[in-house]
């Protein structure tokens, strides 16, 4: 899996083993329509328990819709559900795992850098 902490680092894919359920085929057809996915393993603190999801990234309609929500717990739940593509989906429903994964979706908005000079 990608690690999505360092976004200085430059990110060489991982061999990843597909969970249970997950075909190499769906992974494919799901790069070629969002560019690209991830595998996110969601594992509380203090538990040996693995529940896995397959993201994408948000993209701008995604972003719309999130910021034009007032609640802040209602736009992470629109980001989750709209960039969960398979998995488990107590992810979305279970508090302990919700937060988690909403956090790491939200870090795959794409950053960069860009400098700005006064004209």
């Amino acid at each position: 899996m990608e690690n999505i902490e360092d976004e200085n680092k430059a990110q060489e894919p991982v061999e990843v083993t597909l969970p249970e359920g997950l075909t190499q085929s769906q992974v494919d057809a799901w790069k070629k329509k969002y560019g690209e996915v991830h595998l996110l393993n969601v594992r509380p603190k203090g538990t040996d328990e693995n529940h896995f999801c397959v993201v994408r990234p948000p993209d701008r309609p995604v972003m719309k819709r999130v910021s034009a929500e007032s609640n802040p717990v209602k736009s992470l739940e629109i980001m989750l559900d709209e960039c969960f593509l398979w998995g488990d989906e107590s992810i979305k429903k279970d508090e302990r795992f919700f937060y988690i994964a909403a956090a790491k979706v939200s870090a795959l908005v794409e950053k960069g850098e860009a400098e700005l000079a006064k004209l």
